[in-house]
């Protein structure tokens, strides 16, 4: 099946175009990484992929680089929660900025 003929492909893309969030369930593994070349390249902007776990998300990385050579970045694991009181390793939340504002 071609994602273009599908019921709900019109309402996918206008969600897209305007920046809406959504959601899918059931898909496989080569379907996200689909869906995630297709989104980019409609949308032109960054996406956030959220995984379950690290391992799965530099998974993902390896394969949008490996396969469609889309530049993916692994935002560091959120090893503190901010209702603790342990100190937070501020070093991580200053990469994930620097990734989520494109700066090096």
């Amino acid at each position: 099946m071609r994602l273009e003929t599908s019921s709900f492909f019109d309402s996918l893309v206008s969600n897209i175009r305007h920046g809406k969030s959504f959601t899918f369930t059931g898909l496989t593994t080569f379907s996200r990484l689909l869906l995630i070349k297709y989104i980019r390249k409609l949308s032109g902007k960054k996406i956030l992929f959220i995984t379950s776990t690290e391992q799965s998300a530099l998974r993902y990385s390896a394969d949008l680089e490996r396969l469609f050579e889309l530049e993916a970045v692994t935002l560091p694991y959120q090893n503190v929660s901010p209702y603790e009181m342990v100190n937070l390793n501020l070093y991580d939340y200053q990469k994930q900025i620097s990734i989520l504002l494109n700066q090096p």
